[in-house]
C-alpha cells in the first residue's frame, strides 16, 4: 500500500493531525499505535464480511508522523533478507517508495509488542487470529531509540 501523495496536513491550529482513508470496506483501527524512527505504526483489522463468522484479516501500517504520507526510511522487510534497506522499495513505474502498509496474513492482528534485546536492535511482536504461533518482524534502528523511558521527572510527592 503506498501514499505518493500525502493527505493534506493540517491549516490552522485548529485543525491538529491526519486522516486516513483506509480502503477495505469496514477496515478500522482498534489497537494502540506506537512511534519509532519518526514512524506511527498500527495495525488495521477488516471482520468477516459473514455476519455469524468469527475472524478478518488485518494490515500492518507504518506512515510518517508528520505528513501521515510512506515513510521516507524502510519500515517493512518486503524482500524477506532480513535487513530493512532501499532494497525492500516498491516502483510504480516512475519513482520508487516505502509502503506505508503490508497485509499481516494470519488474520486479525493483536496490537503490536516491541521488543529490543541487549544488543539494542528492535522487534515487533504479534499474535493472529489464524495462528498459534508469534510473528516476528524487524522494526527500523536508529538514535532515537525505541521509545524506552531514558529519564524521568516527578511530578508528584
Amino acid at each position: 500500500m503506498t501514499y505518493p501523495n500525502p493527505p493534506d496536513l493540517p491549516s490552522a491550529a485548529s485543525e491538529l493531525g491526519f486522516f486516513i482513508n483506509l480502503p477495505a470496506s469496514g477496515e478500522r483501527t482498534v489497537v494502540d499505535a506506537f512511534l519509532l524512527e519518526g514512524l506511527v505504526f498500527f495495525n488495521t483489522l477488516t471482520p468477516s464480511s459473514e455476519p455469524c463468522s468469527a475472524g478478518g484479516e488485518s494490515f500492518l501500517m507504518a506512515v510518517d508522523q508528520d505528513s501521515g504520507g510512506n515513510p521516507d526510511i524502510a519500515a517493512f522487510d518486503l524482500n524477506g533478507d532480513s535487513t530493512l534497506d532501499s532494497a525492500d522499495q516498491v516502483s510504480d513505474g516512475t519513482n520508487d517508495y516505502f509502503v506505508a502498509g503490508v497485509e499481516f496474513g494470519h488474520g486479525i492482528a493483536s496490537a503490536t509488542a516491541v521488543i529490543t534485546n541487549e544488543d539494542g536492535e528492535s522487534f515487533g511482536y504479534i499474535s493472529g487470529t489464524d495462528s498459534n504461533d508469534p510473528h516476528l518482524f524487524n522494526l527500523p534502528q536508529g538514535s532515537s531509540g525505541t521509545g524506552v523511558r531514558k529519564t524521568w521527572f516527578q511530578l508528584f510527592d
